[in-house]
């Protein structure tokens, strides 16, 4: 927290150590940044509810004990922690979790995981507000608990519920949910097959994750601003429509068969989070041709990770792209793309090169330069695990100039019309062959 009253003072976090909370609707609700250490919970509800930039370190959360007031009413339910939905960043270290069992016939009725004893749920209604790689854990021990309701995630129509992940650093959690970590990082991500990004990715029906080992040790979960001016706007945006499907991105390559399309729906709420060293390819549904003007912003793409992004324009298409921080010509980062003539130059270039296949795909590499020589200020370390700093300021710009163009209204009804250019021709059938 920062000390306002002497600007000199460096920011620290509030510490709570050595508490203990029993038969309480919450054990430790926070908003701010806060570390707790040496902590039991017995008996609560929820045993910890931490938002802002926040560790939870050397706890016992026991779910029910032998107290003849636990698991009555009101506290039915009982629940380790709930993770948030977007620019936190909590990290769970050397924790204990006991004796959480699933509320007996619960599930034939009920499948929400929110209902249930489930030891980690999160915050998964919004589409505006969308989880970036905020979440990690380490040397978590489970005892006397019922492994598929460790961890839930709550199905809906939502960037929320579609982007949950969790870093669990060591793999500790992930083995209970099948798949055998050898304690190695594991990541758990949600339900869409977007999250399927190696073939040693094992789905859990009742989680509702996918967990997956690292492609490679630099992989790592990032997230970036899509924008398509006038269609997917910069900002927190909660207007009518905006939650509408309008189309997907999808993986390719690494293995993936052409034909196989494991992707994660596109809606006019801005925010991608996904994995990095992976290749990303945008389709846009009818009426939405490809667009004219593209922007990336690289909100979380570490230091040595990238992913390519590709979408498809109809052949004849020239373009301009260029990268730069905070739009500053001056400042590291600022690149005018040249054209190469293979797609393995994207891929294995340094980022300011793009190609175009003969079916008019294009693809472009694309890192973070402005933390490309030293990891970024905010990254967050605690109890040997790490959440990756967050950083706005970096973009990559795409502006396109096809064969034939059209102006369409994407907000029809509005009281003033709301005109983004398009390319005609596209074919969205057309997968990458790379």
């Amino acid at each position: 927290m920062t000390n306002f009253a002497d600007p000199n003072c460096p920011a620290a976090n509030l510490t709570f150590t050595n508490i203990k909370a029993s038969l309480c609707s919450m054990g430790v609700g926070d908003w701010s940044s806060l570390q707790v250490s040496m902590y039991e919970s017995h008996d609560n509800f929820r045993s910890a509810m931490m938002f802002g930039q926040s560790w939870l370190d050397n706890a016992l959360v026991v779910g029910r004990t032998q107290n003849p007031l636990s698991g009555t009413p009101p506290l039915v339910q009982h629940q380790f922690f709930q993770l948030y939905d977007t620019y936190t960043m909590t990290i769970l270290t050397n924790i204990v979790v006991r004796n959480f069992l699933p509320i007996p016939g619960l599930k034939e009725t009920d499948q929400n995981p929110d209902d249930d004893n489930t030891m980690i749920v999160c915050l998964h209604q919004s589409d505006v507000f969308k989880p970036e790689g905020m979440s990690a854990s380490r040397n978590i021990t489970f005892q006397n608990i019922d492994p598929s309701i460790l961890i839930g995630v709550g199905v809906e129509d939502s960037g929320s519920s579609r982007m949950f992940n969790l870093y669990d650093t060591d793999g500790t959690i992930a083995p209970y949910g099948g798949l055998q970590t050898h304690g190695k990082p594991a990541i758990i991500g949600s339900y869409p097959t977007w999250w399927h990004f190696n073939d040693s990715c094992v789905f859990n029906a009742t989680w509702n994750t996918w967990l997956c080992p690292k492609s490679v040790p630099q992989q790592q979960i990032i997230t970036v601003g899509l924008y398509m001016d006038g269609l997917i706007d910069y900002g927190q945006n909660n207007r009518d429509g905006y939650d509408a499907h309008i189309g997907n991105i999808s993986l390719f390559g690494n293995g993936i068969p052409r034909n196989e399309v494991r992707s994660i729906v596109l809606t006019r709420n801005a925010g991608i989070t996904g994995m990095s060293h992976t290749n990303w390819f945008m389709t846009l549904n009818d009426p939405y041709g490809p667009p004219a003007s593209i922007d990336m912003n690289t909100i979380q793409v570490p230091n040595n990770t990238w992913f390519i992004f590709a979408t498809q324009y109809p052949v004849g298409t020239t373009f301009n792209i260029w990268s730069d921080d905070w739009s500053n010509i001056w400042l590291p980062g600022y690149y005018v793309f040249g054209q190469v003539d293979s797609f393995d130059k994207v891929l294995n270039g340094n980022g300011t090169v793009y190609f175009v296949d003969p079916d008019g795909i294009l693809y472009v590499k694309v890192i973070d330069f402005s933390i490309k020589f030293a990891d970024s200020f905010q990254n967050f370390y605690r109890g040997g695990a790490q959440i990756n700093g967050y950083n706005n300021g970096f973009e990559y710009h795409i502006r396109a100039t096809c064969p034939h163009m059209y102006t369409l209204d994407v907000q029809p009804g509005d009281s003033s019309p709301n005109n983004v250019v398009f390319c005609s021709g596209g074919d969205p059938t057309i997968r990458p062959r790379y």
